[in-house]
């Protein structure tokens, strides 16, 4: 069966509330013009935390009319003072075109400086670039030891996408085993790619032992998330009674979800 590595950027906003202030309670209390305020006040002070967060807000409209320029000067403003999360959001901006001129380039080198800092989701991000040679030159090394770290730091897209890595055995041994447990423990965090690749492995006795039953499981969790080949591999499994009691109808059911949700192109 068909297996693809997730080309998902996490293009989520950070805001950093670490410690308490005004502007943080304002933000969870969904004062929005009131935490803009405030944050605009500590960020002239030069508090790199506030320009990002007063970031967010100018990207998300909260409190203030949207503007992604503003962002972006406030990001890097945040970026300038070291903070991972204003160079991952400014990073989102370059590859996004959103508020400044598309530059993958730009945004490598702004989710390495996140990432360096630890900030997960650019490290992921920077995986990405990598894996489709982006702003930098194409290197499956690199993204396979950036997945690496970003999944060690809680990120379940990383480790499925690490997962597919070592099932493929592309830039590292392929190890079956190895990828089945990345695979549930990106699963584990409700990630449907995770428990759809997952499923394949039990399916096809790649690392495990074979176990239809399991597999069912995993392309219910999936499907049941939206993930179209997840739908369409549970239909097969009730077309041919594995795992299951078949049910033709049950099948076609499936399959046709499967379509609505963008798998048709599977035979």
């Amino acid at each position: 069966m068909k297996k693809i590595i997730l080309n998902l950027l996490v293009l989520s906003t950070a805001i950093w509330a670490a410690s308490f202030n005004e502007g943080d309670y304002a933000y969870n209390k969904g004062n929005y013009q009131d935490a803009s305020k405030l944050w605009q006040k500590k960020c002239n002070s030069g508090d790199s935390k506030s320009c990002n967060n007063l970031g967010v807000l100018y990207e998300n409209a909260q409190g203030v009319k949207k503007d992604y320029k503003k962002a972006s000067q406030l990001y890097k403003q945040a970026c300038d003072g070291k903070n991972a999360d204003g160079c991952y959001n400014l990073g989102v901006l370059y590859e996004n075109a959103q508020g400044v001129k598309k530059d993958y380039k730009k945004a490598s080198q702004l989710y390495k400086q996140a990432c360096d800092q630890n900030k997960s989701d650019a490290c992921y991000n920077l995986a990405i670039l990598y894996q489709n040679g982006q702003g930098v030159k194409q290197n499956f090394a690199k993204t396979s030891e950036l997945f690496t770290k970003a999944c060690d730091s809680g990120d379940a897209y990383a480790c499925n996408n690490l997962g597919v890595l070592y099932k493929n055995g592309k830039s590292v041994k392929r190890n079956f085993t190895k990828a089945s447990q990345l695979f549930n423990k990106s699963c584990a965090s409700n990630i449907a790619s995770g428990c759809y690749n997952l499923g394949v492995l039990y399916e096809n006795a790649q690392g495990l032992k074979q176990d239809y039953k399991k597999a069912k499981q995993l392309y219910q969790k999936a499907c049941d998330s939206g993930d179209a080949h997840s739908c369409y591999n549970l239909g097969a499994l009730y077309k041919n009674g594995k795992g299951v009691i078949k049910d033709e109808k049950k099948a076609n059911q499936l399959y046709e979800k499967a379509c609505k949700d963008g798998g048709c192109s599977r035979k």
